[in-house]
């Protein structure tokens, strides 16, 4: 369970399987066990948001894609759009 484009395991979240039970609690109880791990996946996650999720950056993607769904870019800004959407896209923005 989780949203694997935002968490990374042991990085800025937990993550377990989906729909399964024991995955849960595995998670659960490595988050219990290891005092320093809730602390350092907070100030991790906190500054991957931070850097990653900025409004002016996610809302110059968004534009991007609008532009390119109606057609208001020219051949080359729309070959250079789809190469930062592509990049982007790779770093798990959208």
């Amino acid at each position: 369970g989780g949203h694997r484009e935002l968490i990374r395991d042991g990085e800025t979240g937990i993550l377990f399987k989906a729909g399964n039970g024991k995955s849960l609690k595995e998670s659960l109880q490595r988050a219990l066990d290891d005092k320093t791990l809730i602390g350092r996946l907070t100030h991790q996650a906190y500054h991957w948001v931070c850097r990653e999720r900025e409004w002016k950056l996610t809302t110059e993607v968004y534009s991007k894609v609008y532009k390119l769904a109606l057609g208001l870019m020219d051949s080359a800004a729309t070959q250079l759009a789809l190469t930062s959407l592509v990049t982007i896209n790779s770093r798990n923005l959208i």
